[in-house]
């Protein structure tokens, strides 16, 4: 069985022209996939992470709904 893919908080911070502090607050805020964590490692299974990228990076919870309607 063959272990699937996955990014680490640096290369998805490097996909999204990020720094790996903004990367946390965006998974805090869901306007990003949520990662899977192994103990103090945050990983991202790679081909769901690039299909949201291919989708136009939809907000991934409720808290960009919210954002959007102070505005």
């Amino acid at each position: 069985m063959m272990a699937e893919a996955t990014l680490s908080a640096r290369e998805v911070a490097g996909q999204l022209k990020v720094s790996t502090k903004h990367l946390r607050t965006l998974v805090r805020e869901g306007l990003v996939p949520q990662p899977v964590r192994f103990g103090a490692c945050l990983r991202w299974p790679a081909a769901p992470f690039q299909s949201w990228l291919d989708s136009g990076c939809p907000a991934c919870g409720p808290v960009k709904a919210a954002r959007t309607a102070r505005r």
